[in-house]
């Protein structure tokens, strides 16, 4: 049995992965751990609370760009959330947006995603989950991952911090879309 502590931003869940008779491993995560850190569906006086536990103060453009992380599954990467913040707050800057994203990763309210070469992606769904990105179309999607009961919290005398799970590959739509058109 593999043993992994997920870590970084919530230090004390666990997963532990096995491996099966056909070489393939199944990853196992206790998600009742982060029941208190699941940030969706929150409304505006939780989400300043929760910001001002973490130490942020929070001003409308990063409740605004907190909200708009909550409500988007598109992981959206900077560029791309200062865009829709704009529709919002046509003012706001390209410096707010990037310090305040900087800001929620460090304090653990979003997940700074890399499974994009190109640029991070953001998300606020903080509990552990793999994401898949598709090499056609580059969206990004979450991948839900069998619960299970934590076995430990070290591998080989290693104390993991952080566990992140990116698949690649192709979606779903773009399967569909080339089984439509063959001769792409």
């Amino acid at each position: 049995m593999l043993s992994m502590h997920v870590g970084h931003p919530l230090p004390h869940a666990v997963c532990y992965a096995e491996e099966g008779a056909s070489r393939e491993i199944k990853i196992f995560l206790d998600l009742d751990l982060f029941s208190n850190y699941t940030s969706i569906n929150m409304n505006p006086q939780d989400r300043s609370k929760r910001l001002r536990k973490l130490g942020i103060v929070p001003t409308i453009q990063r409740l605004a760009i907190l909200e708009y992380l909550e409500q988007t599954t598109s992981h959206p990467t900077a560029d791309q959330a200062l865009s829709a913040i704009r529709k919002k707050f046509p003012s706001i800057s390209r410096a707010t947006v990037y310090n305040t994203l900087e800001a929620l990763t460090k304090a653990g309210a979003i997940l700074r995603l890399t499974v994009d070469p190109s640029a991070a992606r953001y998300d606020a769904e903080t509990a552990p989950h793999a994401h898949f990105r598709c090499r056609l179309c580059n969206r990004v999607y979450d991948i839900e991952l069998e619960a299970g009961n934590p076995a430990g919290s070290e591998i080989d005398g290693h104390r993991i911090e952080s566990v992140r799970i990116y698949a690649y590959g192709v979606c779903a739509s773009c399967r569909k879309n080339e089984e439509e058109s063959p001769n792409a």
